[in-house]
């Protein structure tokens, strides 16, 4: 009898700690992109994260797809703790409303999952601000 109430303890505990793993932590990302050269569309720059994330580095981002219906960009984060690839995608028209997702990680991000909301300030040419809010979790 004390084996089946171990036992059930011990799968309890690792019920819990696998629930632990998966649960959604709020993030904010900001990245601040300047272009490569002047009129380019690629951007070089600054990222750091708080919640989910806490870390900072280098980031890398270009479009990989414009069109007059949605815009698709690749930003690469490299920080202390890993890598980070992010999908973000929204209308041309309104960059207050465009989605990220997390593709591609590395290091303590390899089994990272997650997305949100992201703000684009476009506003002055030669600096792109990007505001990331969302949630992370680990995968298994």
């Amino acid at each position: 009898m004390r084996r089946i109430a171990a036992a059930t303890l011990v799968l309890g505990l690792l019920a819990a700690s696998a629930a632990a793993a998966t649960t959604p932590k709020r993030v904010t990302i900001v990245g601040e992109l300047y272009p490569t050269t002047p009129g380019a569309f690629t951007y070089t720059g600054t990222w750091t994260a708080k919640g989910g994330i806490a870390d900072k580095g280098t980031l890398t981002g270009a479009p990989t797809l414009i069109s007059a219906q949605a815009i698709t960009a690749v930003d690469k984060l490299k920080g202390r703790r890993g890598r980070l690839v992010l999908k973000l995608t929204g209308p041309p028209d309104d960059l207050a409303h465009w989605r990220w997702s997390i593709t591609s990680g590395s290091g303590l991000y390899k089994k990272l999952r997650g997305g949100g909301t992201a703000v684009v300030d476009q506003s002055d040419p030669d600096h792109v601000h990007e505001v990331l809010r969302g949630t992370v979790r680990s995968s298994s």
